[in-house]
């Protein structure tokens, strides 16, 4: 078996999206970052779409379980 760059790259490329679809719909990842100087928790959905920020990780994770989302400390 001959190793192409063309086939591992377009392999992984659909490894890399399978992975960010992995937990879409269950999964919220929780992010300590700096928004406009405020330091927020931010959700992030599995495809790292960013979907809301609050002042707490607590808020932001019972955010994330009101809407089906099992929160995730993400780091």
């Amino acid at each position: 078996m001959h190793d192409h760059p063309q086939s591992q790259s377009a392999l992984a490329a659909e490894a890399s999206q399978n992975f960010a679809q992995w937990g879409l719909g269950e999964v919220a990842y929780i992010k300590l970052e700096s928004i406009g100087g405020k330091r927020l928790f931010v959700i992030h959905a599995a495809d790292g779409e960013r979907l809301m920020a609050a002042d707490s990780f607590e808020l932001a994770a019972a955010a994330a379980v009101q809407n089906g989302l099992m929160p995730v400390h993400a780091q």
